[in-house]
């Protein structure tokens, strides 16, 4: 139950893909701290690391980077997402959710801002099995970022070295959502149980060729249906025309976009489409039970997954209460600006379309 605890901490309202940018850039000089020190969202104004925290007395490392994080940041959407994370003393423990590692908060897990154009990731180091950190020090981290790279250089970034065992970074980043919520007068999927499918389904980065199911050389078949246990959400998934190479990481991002952006608020549904290398594959995010295909008895098509538990219904009402008051903007978290260098898991992040597909299980980067 400590993983939907901390996921009112980490998880707010929305998102989906990004483009690329461009050009790259990366933020230049070395600094001790802000140049903007009368900015209300200063790192001087930050929440002081826990004193409970084994590495509060390291220096913060910030990273800015366009190329990697995206530019043109929206600093109000970006702000936004400070409204949904929690202060929280505990330290949990972070590891991949395909890794076997037993762990509190299985990766990956994404807090979006309510348009769904800021997100903020937590990151496990590459080669790391297994991070140590608060939800208190994920977002002093993140409000660091928040200042430093998108207020002051309008580019997203990334934190190293956070937590009990330095393992975790915190990734700031722009998206574009593609998404599409049910305008229907009818309630929508419970987002409890919507949860259950985002935080159970895949999302590994390896390049895998959605097909039609039967279809020679296809890895996953579809139409496919992941569903809640409780039977009241499901994630529909579906390809018109010829197979096309995805990854599950793309299907964890639309359905986590979804849930964020038209149930949580909402109590919506919604649609996702133009996925895939092909950007034939479409999404959807319903209560509803199918008839067709994906429910052929037999068929393998339809996945039940883990119930969510009661814990989350509680958490997130406390979390939308509680929007407005951050409270990450009292006391200073010391940082250095990192220029020139690539970190470890900084090399793994970039999701490319096409080619050999490198994306990894290290990536938070807008595509």
């Amino acid at each position: 139950m400590l993983f939907y605890f901390l996921l009112y901490a980490l998880n707010s309202d929305t998102v989906r893909a990004a483009s690329l940018p461009q050009r790259s850039e990366s933020s230049g000089g070395l600094a001790a701290g802000p140049t903007s020190p009368l900015n209300l969202f200063s790192p001087a104004n930050i929440l002081a690391p826990s004193k409970d925290n084994s590495t509060s007395g390291n220096v913060l490392k910030i990273a800015c980077d366009a190329t990697l994080y995206g530019k043109n940041l929206k600093v109000s959407s970006c702000r936004n997402i400070f409204h949904f994370l929690s202060k929280d003393e505990t330290q949990f423990r972070f590891a991949q959710r395909d890794s076997g590692v037993p762990c509190d908060v299985p990766l990956p897990l994404r807090t979006m801002s309510t348009d769904g154009l800021c997100f903020v990731q937590p990151v496990l180091k590459k080669d790391a099995v297994i991070g140590r950190a608060t939800s208190t020090e994920i977002g002093q981290a993140a409000f660091t970022l928040l200042q430093t790279c998108v207020v002051e250089r309008g580019m997203g970034g990334m934190a190293y070295d956070i937590g009990g065992d330095n393992n975790l970074g915190v990734a700031i980043a722009n998206y574009k959502p593609n998404i599409k919520c049910d305008s229907t007068s009818a309630a929508g999927p419970l987002w409890k149980s919507c949860v259950a499918v985002f935080a159970n389904m895949k999302a590994t980065k390896q390049a895998r060729i959605f097909g039609y199911s039967g279809d020679p050389g296809v890895d996953e078949g579809l139409p496919l249906v992941l569903e809640a246990a409780d039977g009241k959400c499901q994630a529909s998934i579906d390809i018109d025309g010829p197979a096309t190479i995805a990854s599950w990481y793309e299907m964890w991002e639309a359905v986590t976009a979804i849930a964020n952006m038209c149930t949580r608020q909402k109590r919506k549904g919604g649609k996702a489409k133009g996925l895939g290398l092909g950007k034939n594959i479409r999404l959807e995010l319903s209560d509803k039970k199918d008839d067709g295909p994906g429910d052929k008895v037999g068929n393998s098509s339809t996945v039940s997954l883990a119930d969510a538990g009661n814990t989350a219904m509680l958490d997130f009402a406390a979390a939308s209460s509680q929007a407005g008051s951050t409270g990450f903007e009292s006391q200073a978290v010391p940082f250095e600006l990192l220029t020139g260098v690539v970190r470890d898991n900084e090399s793994a992040l970039l999701t490319l379309p096409g080619g050999d597909h490198p994306w990894t299980n290290t990536s938070a980067t807008a595509r």
